[in-house]
């Protein structure tokens, strides 16, 4: 299991010092997730630590798109062209979609006019992008964010 060390974290620009981080973790040299998901610290930091410290860039994309599947499901009617992107964005996650098929898709599914699906669709063009974090930043505030700790958790296996 991959463990993380303070100058780790340290590398992602946390918004805890140094000093707080060192605190938190009692003296531990490292951490794993589970053990971050332990801590006494919010809900979306544990979130931001699984995200930025302990996921690669495919898993980052990839729990993204988890992230916004989750939030089209709690859509009645989604928009075909948001679901659509989805699949484009786990495809691109995956080696087997270009950049032209994801930005296609970004077109279709930005004219999308209802909200719960322009935000599933943030999410997973974000996960297609450099920009993981902000698809989970999203998520983390529309869903429950224990829930979300469990999904990292298992993308990460």
């Amino acid at each position: 299991m991959k463990t993380m060390t303070v100058e780790d974290i340290m590398k992602h620009e946390p918004c805890y010092t140094r000093e707080r981080i060192i605190e938190l973790w009692a003296g531990r040299e490292s951490l794993s997730f589970s053990d971050v998901a332990k801590l006494d610290i919010p809900g979306v930091d544990k979130v931001w630590a699984g995200v930025y410290c302990y996921m690669d860039d495919r898993q980052r994309r990839l729990f993204a798109v988890q992230c916004a599947r989750r939030a089209l499901s709690r859509v009645e009617s989604p928009d075909p062209r948001s679901v659509a992107a989805c699949d484009v964005a786990e495809r691109f996650a995956n080696g087997e979609a270009s950049i032209e098929e994801l930005d296609a898709a970004s077109d279709a599914a930005r004219s999308d006019a209802r909200s719960a699906s322009c935000a599933a669709w943030t999410a997973a063009w974000s996960a297609a992008s450099a920009a993981a974090w902000s698809a989970a930043w999203s998520a983390a505030s529309a869903a429950e964010r224990a829930q979300q700790v469990v999904d990292i958790e298992e993308v990460m296996q």
